[in-house]
């Protein structure tokens, strides 16, 4: 098993619930090749926040700077 550490930043939000969070690793088991893809990384860490808050979320990246200042992303 690998474990990426890395931190990305989230924007979650479902009928009931909205919250801007900080994640920072992916764990489970990584093909040497896709380690580095920054793309891939995020879709896993994503997954990773569906699984820790439910599937009825959906994530989406933002920046460090929307994350410091709480700025919802634009989602059009």
């Amino acid at each position: 098993m690998i474990t990426k550490f890395e931190t990305r930043y989230f924007y979650i939000v479902s009928p009931y619930d909205e919250k801007i969070i900080k994640w920072d690793t992916v764990e489970g088991v990584l093909n040497e090749d896709i380690i580095n893809d920054y793309e891939i990384i995020s879709d896993l860490m994503a997954q990773d926040v569906r699984d820790k808050f439910g599937e009825e979320y959906e994530v989406w990246e933002i920046t460090k700077d929307e994350f410091e200042q709480k700025i919802r992303p634009n989602m059009n």
